[in-house]
């Protein structure tokens, strides 16, 4: 197929037809619009669709073209299983490979005895007591499901059931246990890193608020002008790891000035350093999440000390609570979203008060380090 000829849509009409190539939009990506149906009101509705690569973006348009033309054909009796299954092919494309992930997993795992149900067997009883099972099921980590898990699980069947077969099942769902947390004073936990082998990633999370797969995402050139720019995250996906845009949650994309201390940690860096003299790239932590997660749990458990990794986030928040700094400079330097967040908070974060901010959160850890090191 050559990449250069015009691709042909969906006709207006038997006599008409409309035409259109991908086009690149600013973010470098490539995107196109494909008729998709007219509805109830005359009003012709399209998929947009946005690929990396012009010619990945008309393969995608070609795919949904065949789609429409020939969907694919279901053997009766059909199962929820198969429904399932047909949303998450149809999903694909679109979605994160980390959430096709998930799904499939959801697939493997949940509501087993359900997913063989015959979809014109099921009703609101039947999936009641489904729910009901499921909120039981112990899971391969030695424990029982969550109510947030299994919320999340049926989020994904009957997402598939009404889009797929139009079927719309109600049940009630376990509701979430409000949890207490009790966290470790920062000082403790700043203290049983100090000196490690993952001191850096630690700083970066407890003192500027990244997430692991925002530090995993890191590399050697996102540290420029005295400031660690955060555009890409790193996950894994079937224990392999995926590097993943996250221009999609504009208040995860974000900057943050380099601390002084973080820079000296940095300064300690060989394979930063050795950048500076070749300029060749590559990540800043180049550990696997699991291994990340495992060193930090070790060295945790080595100090009485009750804390996940993602925890060190939780820490960031309360010392930015305590230091009674504004909601909207924290939530902008967490990246957390919030629909307020969303539409105001670039818009109306000023530059000076921003850092100060920024210097009274420096100054916070400059002086727990001092205290450590006296």
């Amino acid at each position: 197929m050559s990449v250069d000829r015009p691709l042909f849509l969906y006709p207006k009409s038997s006599q008409e037809a409309s035409m259109a190539t991908p086009r690149k939009t600013k973010s470098g990506k490539w995107h196109i619009r494909v008729y998709s149906h007219t509805d109830s009101s005359g009003k012709r509705i399209y998929k947009s669709i946005t690929a990396n690569s012009k010619m990945e973006c008309e393969q995608l348009a070609l795919d949904f073209r065949e789609f429409r033309k020939n969907p694919p054909k279901t053997v009766e009796p059909v199962t929820v299983g198969q429904i399932v299954d047909m949303y998450i092919d149809l999903s694909e494309p679109t979605l994160s490979p980390s959430t096709i992930a998930q799904y499939r997993h959801v697939r493997s795992f949940a509501f087993r005895d359900f997913m063989q149900y015959d979809i014109h067997e099921i009703d609101d009883i039947v999936a009641q007591r489904a729910v009901n099972e499921e909120c039981k099921r112990i899971s391969y980590a030695g424990r029982k499901v969550t109510p947030k898990t299994v919320q999340n699980e049926w989020g994904l069947v009957s997402s598939a059931l009404r889009r797929i077969s139009h079927i719309d099942i109600h049940v009630t769902l376990p509701k979430r246990a409000r949890n207490i947390n009790e966290f470790p004073k920062p000082r403790e936990v700043i203290s049983a890193v100090m000196g490690t082998s993952i001191e850096l990633p630690c700083m970066l999370a407890i003192w500027l608020s990244f997430s692991m797969s925002e530090i995993r995402g890191i590399r050697y050139s996102s540290i420029r002008n005295n400031h660690i720019y955060i555009d890409q995250v790193v996950i894994d996906v079937n224990s392999l790891p995926v590097v993943k845009d996250v221009a999609k949650t504009d208040t995860r994309i974000r900057k943050h000035e380099i601390p002084s201390y973080i820079a000296k940690l940095l300064a300690k860096d060989e394979g930063y350093q050795q950048y500076l003299k070749d300029g060749i790239d590559d990540y800043l932590v180049p550990l696997t999440g699991n291994q990340l997660s495992k060193r930090f749990m070790r060295l945790m458990e080595k100090h009485n000390i009750e804390l996940t990794f993602h925890g060190l986030r939780h820490l960031n928040a309360s010392v930015m609570l305590a230091l009674s700094v504004p909601d909207k400079y924290a939530m902008e330097r967490g990246g957390w979203k919030t629909t307020y967040v969303m539409k105001t908070v670039y818009q109306h974060t000023l530059t000076d008060e921003r850092k100060k901010v920024d210097r009274e959160i420096n100054q916070y850890f400059e002086n727990l380090i001092a205290e450590i090191e006296k």
